[in-house]
């Protein structure tokens, strides 16, 4: 343990204090240790000017300020910091210092603490206390397997999606999740992101194995029945020989694709309360 926080203290490379700007930089350390990182090239801290100040986030958000900066020796340059680094921890193990307490439990009942823990290089995009408070007892009537697919929608594999990338080049881009099928949309609008139709509240946890970003809602992926459930509780989703949302029907004018510009379906009308993304919790 001692030795990966040390370790986790060193960058990867000189970085002198002129080096930080007013925008995050994500910067690998020496701490590669899979026992702690599971980050592809070391995991990160995250840099930036306060003012005139370079401030360093670590595990949990949490913060150190450098109070001298630029000790120059023959291996490179030291900043003094004013308090211990946080090593980060594991995804599951953030969500509840976090206080998503929520997200926390939904991941132990449908078994995904260990699964997610041990994903490499991952984003995860964590809805709030709050997105869970809004959808109520809906949550308790999915199925585990439901539940799980759902929360498997908001992790991304592969892509370690820091703040900076999604805000440029992972901007306007489709993510593959692992729950496979159709991905997660990333906008970004006047230095907001969105997930689908989702808002990132909280940036940048940094995890064991990549990153946590909070969302204000469910990210609903298009047509997804599951999701709806949750949007819309009293809706009779239930009885799936409904015509108006059976899968039997696929030609049925409020689901078919042939007609985009019908009011239930189309984001052209977003003050609709059924369907509607600003509705969609």
């Amino acid at each position: 343990m001692i030795t990966a926080l040390l370790q986790y203290h060193v960058l990867n490379g000189s970085v002198p204090a002129s080096a930080f700007t007013t925008s995050a930089q994500f910067i690998p350390t020496l701490l590669t240790n899979t026992s702690f990182s599971n980050v592809t090239g070391g995991q990160v801290v995250m840099g930036m000017l306060s003012g005139k100040t370079v401030e360093v986030f670590s595990g949990l958000k949490e913060k150190s300020t450098v109070t001298t900066a630029d000790i120059m020796f023959s291996g490179g340059v030291v900043h003094i910091i004013d308090t211990v680094l946080t090593i980060p921890l594991s995804a599951s193990a953030s969500a509840i210092d976090s206080q998503l307490i929520a997200l926390a439990g939904a991941l132990t009942r449908t078994s995904l603490v260990t699964t997610v823990d041990s994903l490499k290089d991952v984003t995860i995009f964590a809805p709030s206390n709050k997105a869970f408070q809004n959808i109520g007892s809906a949550a308790g009537s999915l199925t585990n397997d439901q539940l799980s697919g759902i929360l498997e929608y908001h992790v991304i594999a592969g892509t370690v999606g820091y703040s900076s990338l999604l805000t440029s080049g992972l901007a306007n881009e489709t993510l593959p999740t692992v729950l496979g099928g159709e991905g997660v949309a990333i906008l970004s609008v006047d230095k907001k992101v969105f997930v689908n139709s989702a808002q990132v509240v909280i940036t940048d946890i940094i995890v064991a194995n990549g990153v946590m970003h909070v969302i204000d809602k469910y990210a609903p992926p298009p047509f997804s029945l599951a999701f709806l459930s949750l949007a819309f509780p009293c809706f009779p989703l239930a009885f799936p020989c409904f015509p108006l949302l059976s899968p039997t029907f696929p030609c049925f004018p409020l689901l078919s694709p042939a007609f985009p510009c019908f009011p239930l379906l189309s984001l052209a009308f977003p003050c609709f309360p059924f369907l509607s993304i600003s509705s969609l919790v």
